[in-house]
């Protein structure tokens, strides 16, 4: 067994691995962003194993959530999460521990495992205020924008096209959101960017001394500060959420979203948490972010496709009116 210890914004993880986990492990969460030391926050602890047969899910427990490949149950007090093959982590929130029990062929899975084993992290995070959003988060003339939709629909595109044209960058796949003094602050999860080889060729500017993933579809961690060093900012104070949606048919534009119509988007894009008060002060938090924000679908064209200053024009007429914030 060998042990190792990262920091997620501030929330100290030790793991206690089998040795053959120990790289992709280590690997993994060394992508997410450490942030500051938090005193407050609990820590979590991590124990992971190699066996041919998991236990199984407990008889008690009630299956609560699907999402690809996880599978979550809960009980009263503690939660489950099972990969398609059996692979199984046991997470019990009361004392911040997780142990797992993995096949060895997740090994040669570790887009599955790294989700498994983001589940309880992302569930303890939860427990401390910390509530995860897919979303990307810019800022650009104090507006804080964040671009939320389903995997497919230009949010990492529409990153990359801001960047270079001088945003600053939060994140462009999760945020951690926090109540802060009244206010909801969208916090880093990870600094990288996640690209494929066909977004990288649309890039070559900003990721010319990169390595393309070799496999169209196959996506890799890229560190766009090398190309633009001051593009990062930890955190910001969201004033505007858009969510994406693909229409290459079309012009692109942004529509106005009533707040119900915000909030119940905002749901798609997350998972709550399994404890009852914890969930009940998540969805406030979101009902903040919701009265805080002014909410758009921005219907991404062809011509933003072919023409990625086509989307700073859009972004600024949704952000002139937050100029003030």
């Amino acid at each position: 067994m060998k042990q190792t210890s990262h920091t997620i914004q501030g929330m100290n993880i030790n793991v206690n691995c089998d040795q053959r986990l120990y790289p992709v492990i280590s690997n993994y969460l060394s992508f997410f962003y450490p942030g500051e030391p938090r005193p407050d926050i609990r820590p979590l602890s991590f124990d992971i194993f190699i066996r041919r047969d998991p236990p199984h899910v407990p008889l008690n427990a009630v299956k609560s959530l699907k999402a690809g490949d996880i599978t979550k149950y809960r009980t009263e007090s503690d939660s489950y999460y099972t990969l398609n093959n059996g692979s199984i982590i046991h997470f019990n929130p009361a004392i911040g521990r997780a142990e797992g029990i993995i096949r060895k062929e997740s090994l040669n899975d570790p887009e599955g495992l790294f989700s498994l084993i983001g589940a309880p992290i992302s569930e303890n995070l939860k427990y401390n205020s910390l509530y995860s959003f897919h979303s990307a988060a810019l800022l650009n003339n104090g507006v804080g924008y964040l671009f939320s939709g389903d995997s497919g629909n230009g949010k990492t595109s529409s990153t990359l096209s801001l960047i270079s044209a001088g945003y600053k960058y939060v994140s462009d796949d999760v945020v951690l959101l926090e109540e802060v003094n009244g206010v909801i602050i969208a916090n880093s999860l990870a600094k990288t960017l996640n690209i494929d080889r066909d977004m990288a060729g649309r890039f070559p500017h900003l990721l010319k001394d990169e390595t393309y993933p070799a496999e169209a579809g196959t996506k890799m961690s890229f560190d766009i500060t090398k190309s633009f060093p001051d593009s990062f900012i930890p955190y910001l104070r969201p004033d505007v959420i858009i969510f994406v949606k693909k229409d290459l048919n079309g012009i692109s534009r942004a529509l106005p979203l009533s707040q119900t119509e915000v909030f119940k988007r905002l749901l798609k894009q997350t998972v709550l948490a399994t404890n009852k008060v914890v969930s009940q002060n998540q969805l406030k938090a979101y009902g903040m972010l919701v009265r805080q924000v002014r909410g758009f679908e921005l219907l991404n064209g062809r011509d933003i496709y072919e023409h990625p200053e086509t989307l700073v024009h859009i972004m600024n007429r949704m952000g002139c009116h937050n100029a003030d914030h």
